[in-house]
């Protein structure tokens, strides 16, 4: 099921694409109230309560991640137990009592290849969750009046009944955050309570701007008894639940029951990792304000990273040091490669040159020829095409003198001394250009020029001493697509490649095949492919990144060659020593 999100400065809005699946799905609480006969307004201003045993099935909406999951929820209160499946059983969680239960399917970090794990803890008594699921708290709302139920959500599901809904509110402070609550809730023949709507709209009273905002859904609900097979956890797994030995800490409860965070607006495990996370990375922020906003940021990429690794996907995400941004900031990390002049260019290209009747083999990995150094870290400098042309060039210098000859040469030289080339040091440059600036003045290796500074600096290119290690280049271009991309990694090393880096998904990578339709090719970042191969039938391809070792997996990211992902297929550029 998909749905448009539109927000405003008043509310978040809610706008479904009709189709014959969302009727279905959508309409099931609307016309069983109307079929069973809607009680009279006047009737229901009573307090709000809803009973320890359901069912449930509805969808987070998490509007600043980009994010709509669905859940389905069985929950019997008065046992503590409750039962939680996410993205259709890609996650279940089990809260049985004091032990909390977690299946999962997600790729090995050391393999890539998925596997269904299963973790579970057991919380003391003053620990214990109360089997709460995924409704709010209905004793802290207030009746505020009578209304649609889908009012404030533009344009719901035309050909629904117009059904009423009594309006619950709630508003709460926290650390100068004003968050309102409002619970839209219905009404069946017997005067029961059938939970519709739950939405939060958080205020920062300091930065004067909303910080957060989401909204559940609740599809189809059923009170009453569930059945106890719901919570037999060897039924739903075949592994063995691995229990962790140390204290819970204080987010462990979220970690495996994570709407409580939205349900019952349990915020503390964001001001627990965003002090670790802050320590981790050596982050110091030089005003209250900006450090406010950061934690805001974080607040919202944690939570797109847990519900992406909720999913089942191929790969799965973690948080890194740029977990702080916002999302119009993730875009510019990657955006450090510009369009190369024209003249530039080495010669036209035919894809005919690609053509050859040579068996390659099945898979390659430079990193096992010794032919790739270790991987480097641009920083904050929007160096990248800097770092894949020197990767290249270290690469193939290695292949062309001898397995004694893996060379660090200076990106540092690149960004300093290519200015007449088009490039623009730490705001983006070109690996054509990058290669011309190599042909006409040749290139000097990190110990012959100096370290890389992470900003630009003067060029000393004419005064180091000594003549440069690469004093020129027989030539150099760019080609592209899938076959070109192969044979060049098979039959002659690694190869720059121009992709684009701007997803969410593609910045917090952590291991398995990135295989994301919505990947942009707007090619504004620079890597080195270094091999390609198959997992569990998945062709990839092996990239080695500039964003460090704690980024994906050491530094490395497996990318699917399925629909020329990321655009990886169109700009593939190499020099000949």
């Amino acid at each position: 099921m998909k749905m448009l999100l539109h927000r405003s400065a008043k509310s978040l809005t809610v706008e479904p694409r009709l189709d014959a699946d969302m009727i279905a799905a959508c309409c099931v609480i609307a016309s069983a109230l109307v079929s069973a006969g809607a009680v009279p307004s006047t009737a229901r201003r009573h307090e709000l309560r809803f009973p320890d045993e359901y069912t449930v099935t509805g969808r987070l909406i998490l509007p600043h991640s980009d994010i709509e999951e669905p859940f389905a929820a069985r929950c019997d209160g008065r046992s503590r137990k409750c039962r939680i499946d996410y993205y259709d059983g890609a996650m279940k969680t089990f809260q049985l009592g004091s032990e909390l239960f977690r299946i999962h399917w997600t790729p090995n970090p050391e393999t890539h290849a998925p596997e269904e794990n299963c973790r579970t803890v057991t919380l003391s008594d003053s620990e214990a969750l109360e089997a709460k699921g995924v409704l709010p708290d209905p004793s802290e709302y207030e009746f505020a009046r009578s209304e649609y139920c889908y009012a404030e959500a533009s344009v719901w599901l035309r050909g629904v009944p117009y059904v009423d809904c009594d309006r619950y509110e709630w508003s709460s402070w926290y650390r100068d955050h004003a968050s309102d609550h409002v619970l839209w809730v219905a009404k069946n023949a017997e005067g029961n309570s059938v939970p519709v709507r739950y939405r939060m709209s958080g205020k920062d009273d300091i930065l004067k701007s909303q910080y957060d905002e989401y909204e559940v859904i609740y599809d189809t609900y059923s009170a009453g008894p569930v059945d106890s097979r719901a919570f037999e956890v060897t039924s739903a797994t075949s592994q063995p639940c691995l229990e962790s030995s140390e204290a819970p800490e204080p987010s462990v409860p979220l970690f495996f029951n994570p709407i409580q965070e939205f349900v019952r607006h349990n915020a503390s495990h964001v001001d627990e990792y965003f002090a670790k996370f802050k320590k981790h990375h050596g982050k110091d922020y030089r005003f209250a304000a900006e450090e406010r906003q950061r934690r805001h940021n974080f607040r919202h990429n944690v939570r797109y990273v847990n519900s992406m690794n909720r999913r089942n996907l191929s790969y799965a995400l973690k948080l890194n040091e740029r977990a702080d941004s916002a999302r119009e900031e993730l875009g510019t990390h990657g955006g450090c490669l510009r369009r190369a002049s024209r003249r530039f260019f080495g010669r036209d290209f035919s894809p005919e040159e690609c053509r050859n009747d040579q068996i390659l083999p099945d898979h390659v990995d430079w990193r096992l020829e010794g032919a790739v150094t270790p991987v480097k870290n641009q920083g904050t400098c929007g160096s990248c095409w800097s770092f894949a042309v020197i990767a290249h060039l270290e690469s193939q210098y290695f292949l062309n003198n001898g397995k004694e000859n893996l060379t660090r040469f200076s990106e540092q030289q690149l960004v300093d001394c290519s200015w007449d080339f088009s490039n623009t040091g730490c705001s983006g440059g070109s690996i054509e250009s990058a290669f011309s600036y190599v042909k006409e003045y040749g290139l000097f290796t990190d110990e012959q020029y100096g370290p890389y500074r992470e900003e630009e600096g003067k060029c000393r290119d004419t005064v180091t001493g000594t003549e440069p290690t690469i004093s020129t280049l027989e030539g150099f271009n760019a080609i592209g697509g899938k076959e070109c991309l192969r044979n060049y990694i098979a039959l002659k090393g690694p190869i720059a490649v121009a992709i684009d880096a701007s997803s969410p998904s593609f910045v917090y990578y952590s291991h398995g095949v990135y295989k994301n339709p919505a990947c942009g090719r707007d090619l504004n970042h620079a890597v080195l492919a270094i091999g390609y191969g198959e997992l569990n039938g998945e062709p990839y391809w092996l990239i080695k990144n500039s964003w460090g070792d704690i980024w994906g997996s050491e530094g490395f990211m497996l990318i699917s060659q399925e629909n020329n992902t990321c655009g990886i297929e169109d700009e593939l550029s190499y020099a000949d020593l």
